[in-house]
């Protein structure tokens, strides 16, 4: 009797990662397609990182070139600025700090270095995350059969794709 059991909880607990593997790999080819950064994706790494208390500000009639050093500078951590979360607290204006200081300390081992990478695997474990409390959640209403159902439609669906894809809080 225990030996079927464990072995019903070890299939659900299969199909369970079996999708979570699938909806990485789908998630993944999107984070490998995304080449540029948007307004919100370098305010995340500019807020998080940036020492400069303000990031210059593109007007919409100006036609400008800025340095790009300017913009690496704000970025990246620097070596005087590891795990350093006052800028933090001095960039924000109205949003929770907890995503920029997790995104910070996360910065802070890759010292003067940018990759897209540092945000979209962060984000890639709060998806995770987000599945793994979805399926739970899911477990007390619904029973075992359908339980797969909401982790399959968000993790497929357009809104992951968004949440993963751009770096933002």
């Amino acid at each position: 009797m225990f030996a079927k059991a464990k072995a019903v909880i070890r299939t659900k607990s299969f199909w369970f990662f079996m999708v979570l593997a699938v909806n990485i790999c789908f998630l993944n080819y999107f984070c490998m397609k995304k080449t540029l950064l948007f307004v919100d994706d370098g305010l995340s790494y500019a807020v998080s990182n940036g020492s400069d208390k303000h990031m210059p500000r593109i007007k919409e009639d100006d036609i400008c070139v800025y340095n790009p050093s300017i913009f690496h500078n704000q970025f990246t951590v620097q070596s005087d600025e590891i795990f350093q979360y006052v800028q933090i607290t001095e960039n924000l204006e109205d949003h929770p700090p907890l995503y920029y200081f997790i995104f910070h300390a996360i910065n802070s081992f890759f010292i003067d270095k940018f990759s897209k990478w540092t945000g979209l695997i962060f984000n890639l474990v709060c998806f995770l995350l987000t599945q793994m409390a979805l399926y739970a959640l899911s477990r007390k209403f619904l029973s075992v059969q359908k339980s797969f159902m909401p982790i399959i439609f968000y993790g497929f669906s357009v809104a992951a794709v968004s949440t993963v894809v751009y770096i933002r809080s």
